[in-house]
């Protein structure tokens, strides 16, 4: 199989993402790469600041907060730099290994909570059918264009009611469940469309209950570091996964014992310590701050990424015809 680069190659190009949001966002192409820095430089930084401007009371649930999501376009900035990050280079490449170790080289995956597409891109680039699902207006938009200008076949699903019960073969949620009401229903809700015997992928980090996170909800903080529910809600069982959650591997239990893998006992151990750490993290959240904050900052793949001056794509330019700086991460 083709070697797919974990860093898709619209994120290896500066002139073409600040020319793109400048086009959907109506911004100035120099304001768009300054705010490109600033969260290269803070990372998390845009939303903190535009959720602090707006006045809002953090970690609760609340309208004021789903119109956040609707209006915000700062969610864009921190997505394009946490995608770019080698943290995340690294769990994609991950989610990869992990289905073609487990029988699944190719099959039909729903992305659910894409933001602005990049999962959904990489794993189409690998071979597989992606239904990607964001509700986010700015997040829809800029995964529209970059499936477009690249030619990446990805459906993008404005409702997951439409779909069949047991019609995916893996269902990935990244970074999503720390931010609704309630993880459960959400999970209970995705693993009808999930066959048995598929794998449900999920990263969430629950305990990140701090101003640097502000749309996480404190009323979901009691799950970090807990995966007993999961496989409650889910009717699913855990596989697989890193120590520290980035991500879990669940497998949706078949009566046929036959399709079904069991979690070996080095993992159990280590993901038995790691879910301790991120339990007790959920206390005391600036700890992993702290610790992603020091990571960030020695990001060597970020600090190469960088924008350095502004843009000198006409607005609605396609990649290929673009002069660009390109950097390919293996």
């Amino acid at each position: 199989m083709q070697d797919i680069a974990p860093l898709i190659p619209p994120l290896q190009d500066n002139a073409y993402l600040i020319s793109l949001i400048a086009d959907i966002t109506g911004a100035d192409r120099s304001d768009v790469t300054e705010r490109l820095r600033q969260e290269h430089r803070y990372h998390p930084h845009a939303v903190p600041k535009a959720y602090a401007e707006k006045g809002l009371e953090r970690y609760i649930w609340s309208q004021e907060l789903l119109d956040f999501y609707e209006e915000t376009d700062s969610f864009i900035y921190e997505l394009v730099v946490w995608n770019r990050s080698q943290i995340k280079c690294t769990m994609r490449r991950w989610m990869l290994d992990f289905l073609q170790r487990h029988r699944l080289p190719k099959g039909r995956i729903l992305i659910c909570g894409d933001g602005i597409g990049a999962d959904s891109f990489f794993f189409a680039q690998a071979g597989y059918e992606v239904v990607s699902y964001e509700v986010s207006r700015y997040g829809q938009q800029i995964a529209r264009r970059l499936f477009d200008d690249y030619k990446v076949n990805v459906q993008l699903a404005e409702t997951l009611e439409t779909f069949e019960p047991e019609s995916f073969d893996a269902i990935f949620s990244l970074d999503v469940l720390e931010h609704v009401p309630s993880p459960p229903d959400m999970v209970r809700d995705l693993s009808k469309l999930l066959r048995p015997g598929g794998f449900f992928i999920v990263s969430a980090p629950f305990y990140g209950i701090h101003p640097q996170w502000p749309t996480h909800l404190k009323c979901n903080r009691k799950y970090s570091g807990r995966t007993a529910w999961l496989e409650q809600a889910g009717q699913m069982k855990l596989i697989d996964g890193n120590p520290f959650g980035n991500p879990f591997s669940l497998q949706k239990i078949d009566d046929n014992v036959q399709n079904m893998f069991s979690l070996p006992f080095g993992k159990r151990l280590s993901l038995g310590s790691g879910k301790v750490f991120l339990h007790f993290s959920g206390v005391f959240p600036a700890l992993i701050l702290n610790i992603a904050l020091l990571m960030h900052q020695s990001d060597s793949q970020l600090k190469r990424l960088m924008p350095k001056l502004p843009s000198q794509h006409a607005a609605g330019e396609r990649p290929n015809d673009c002069i660009s700086e390109i950097f390919v991460v293996q």
